[in-house]
C-alpha cells in the first residue's frame, strides 16, 4: 500500500501541493488532498477507491476546474507496473462539485478505482 500512496502523491504533486488525508492548518489555497477508502478484494486483485479533492477559495473556479482536468488527465486510465512491487490501473468513476459549509470554500472531488496487485511478503 505504501508504494501506491507514494505513486499517487508523486503524480498529484505535479499538479499542485498534495496531502494524504488532510492538509496542514493554514495551508494556502489551492491545494489537493487524497485518501484511499476501504478496499474491495477481487480474487488476487484489490480495488482501492481513491478520493481526490481539489480545494480553493476563489469565487472564480476556473483554476479548480483546470487542476481537476489535469488530475483527470494524469490518473484516468493510468497504468503502472513495477515488477515484484506494484501493478495498478486507475479509472475515474465520477467527478463532483461538492458544496462546503463555508460559502467561501470551493471543492472538486474526483473518485477513481485503482485496480491493483501488490507484492505481499510471505
Amino acid at each position: 500500500m505504501i508504494e501506491l500512496i507514494k505513486l499517487v502523491n508523486d503524480k498529484l504533486n505535479t499538479v499542485g501541493r498534495a496531502h494524504l488525508e488532510e492538509a496542514p492548518q493554514n495551508e494556502p489555497f489551492p491545494y489537493i488532498t487524497f485518501r484511499f477508502m476501504p478496499s474491495i478484494e477481487d480474487f488476487e486483485r484489490e480495488i482501492f477507491p481513491l478520493e481526490v479533492n481539489v480545494w480553493g477559495n476563489d469565487p472564480d473556479t476556473t483554476n479548480l476546474e483546470e487542476m481537476s482536468d489535469r488530475i483527470d488527465y494524469l490518473l484516468h486510465r493510468f497504468k503502472y507496473y513495477e515488477k515484484n512491487v506494484l501493478q495498478t490501473s486507475m479509472y475515474r468513476v465520477n467527478r463532483d462539485m461538492v458544496p462546503d459549509p463555508d460559502p467561501g470554500i470551493r471543492r472538486r472531488m474526483l473518485l477513481f478505482h485503482c485496480k491493483t496487485y501488490i507484492k505481499r511478503s510471505e
